[in-house]
């Protein structure tokens, strides 16, 4: 079943129809955070938009056809948030994807997820997907993200920004030139 979508008469290894539902692969997620001090704050944008509308979120955008997880960040982040590879640190992909279930659709998401270190003082310029943003402690992201999976993928982001981190060496990519 790709992005999601099942064919009539899909079955499991048993022969069982497949039911359910349906899978999606085709959202990312992007986290950005800036230092602060001795630790790092993390940008968070309220939607303008359903799903979700009114609620303050990291960037999430859909992968195009053809398109890379990767390549879908960059680009979200730029489209979102203007933010150009000049201003960029440091990039990396997270270990974790972001599950959640939007019961509404019955469609459950798994969202690769991504983090981009932006320079001390660099501020987004918004499109019309956001009508506001704000900056939170990293350390405090319980207090200030409402999803669990959001929690957990931001301590592998506090991982990741640890100076000498094995995991942030390991998941640190070069994002693609259009940043």
């Amino acid at each position: 079943a790709r992005q999601g979508r099942r064919a009539a008469g899909d079955h499991d290894h048993r022969g069982h129809a497949v039911t359910g539902p349906r899978v999606r692969t085709d959202l990312i997620t992007a986290f950005v955070v800036r230092p602060k001090g001795s630790s790092h704050d993390v940008m968070q944008l309220r939607r303008t938009r359903e799903p979700m509308h009114g609620s303050w979120q990291p960037v999430m955008g859909k992968i195009e056809a053809g398109e890379r997880a990767i390549e879908a960040a960059v680009r979200e982040l730029g489209e979102e948030t203007s933010l150009e590879r000049a201003h960029v640190a440091g990039f990396w992909q997270l270990e974790r994807v972001q599950p959640f279930l939007l019961s509404e659709r019955d469609e459950v998401f798994l969202s690769p997820a991504f983090l981009a270190l932006v320079a001390d003082g660099w501020e987004p310029t918004l499109n019309d997907e956001h009508d506001g943003h704000r900056w939170v402690p990293l350390a405090e992201a319980q207090d200030w993200f409402l999803w669990p999976s959001q929690w957990t993928m931001l301590a592998e982001c506090r991982v990741i920004l640890r100076d000498g981190s094995s995991l942030g060496e390991a998941l640190r990519r070069e994002p693609p030139t259009t940043l």
